[in-house]
């Protein structure tokens, strides 16, 4: 399922500066406000600002990065018992504005020719999609983005979706179909995650069915 396969190397020659600007960042407010953001993850007993979200077994949780250009370098999670210049549910609220602003709808086909260089003539069958973010990173949390779904569901006259976790950096989306079956696609998630996403990266081992009326 991963898409997300960026050459990083060039761009690791700004990561102590970006860690550096996380930091100033959360002594000044407009930027700390600036830069929050939502990410998703397994459920976890870490001891970071977090809340479950309405998918089983995956929390939301804050963090704050820093970006150059769409490339997202850097990042630090909000630990629970540190103080912040705003109140909690400000907080929230400013990081899915950040959030959902980046969110990404392509479709899968159009990622390949972005990668492999794939003739763009060619119309694939599958209605395949990726949702993610501008830079790739973190970006499954645009799976919150209800919006952008209804959005999604509209173009494709349906009411439900398809949602397949790729890994913490996406989600893949389907319109929802009689023909597809659930159990098949969770079983599908189940064996990538043992095959090719690392530990850390993955987000759940199951496929969802959401409601986007």
């Amino acid at each position: 399922f991963s898409l997300r396969r960026k050459k990083m190397t060039d761009k690791m020659i700004n990561r102590e500066e970006a860690i550096s600007e996380i930091q100033n960042s959360l002594a000044d407010e407009e930027a700390f406000l600036s830069n929050l953001k939502i990410g998703i993850q397994k459920k976890s007993d870490e001891k970071i600002i977090k809340k479950d979200s309405e998918l089983d077994g995956i929390e939301e949780y804050l963090y704050i990065a820093k970006r150059f250009g769409d490339d997202e370098l850097a990042s630090a999670k909000l630990k629970e018992y540190a103080e912040y210049p705003f109140e909690l549910n400000e907080m929230w609220q400013r990081a899915e504005k950040n959030t959902f602003y980046e969110t990404t709808i392509k479709s899968m086909f159009e990622v390949l020719v972005g990668i492999c260089g794939a003739p763009e003539e060619i119309v694939p069958d599958a209605p395949l999609y990726i949702l993610s973010n501008l830079s790739g990173i973190r970006g499954a949390s645009a799976i919150l983005d209800q919006n952008a779904l209804k959005e999604f569901g509209d173009k494709f006259g349906v009411k439900k979706i398809f949602a397949i976790p790729s890994s913490i950096h996406e989600f893949i989306i389907v319109p929802y179909s009689q023909f597809l079956d659930i159990e098949t696609l969770t079983q599908m998630v189940k064996e990538v995650n043992s095959t090719e996403v690392s530990l850390d990266e993955q987000l759940s081992d199951r496929a969802y069915i959401l409601n986007i009326e």
